[in-house]
C-alpha cells in the first residue's frame, strides 16, 4: 500500500468514498456534518492540516 498526501485531482473521489462509507455505516448522510470534506483541498492545506490517501 502506498500512502501519500492528497492531490487536488483526488479530492472529489475521496469525498465520494467517505460519503459512501457513511451511508453504508449509518444508512443516511447528514449533509451538515463533516464540512471539511466539502472542499478537502481547502480544509487540508498540507501545512497545518493534512489529508492522506492510501492506494493499493
Amino acid at each position: 500500500m502506498d500512502i501519500s498526501r492528497i492531490i487536488p485531482e483526488e479530492c472529489e473521489q475521496a469525498k465520494n468514498l467517505i460519503l459512501e462509507g457513511f451511508r453504508e455505516r449509518f444508512g443516511w448522510i447528514d449533509e451538515t456534518l463533516n464540512p471539511d470534506i466539502k472542499d478537502i483541498a481547502a480544509s487540508y492545506d498540507g501545512v497545518d492540516n493534512h489529508f492522506f490517501v492510501g492506494t493499493d
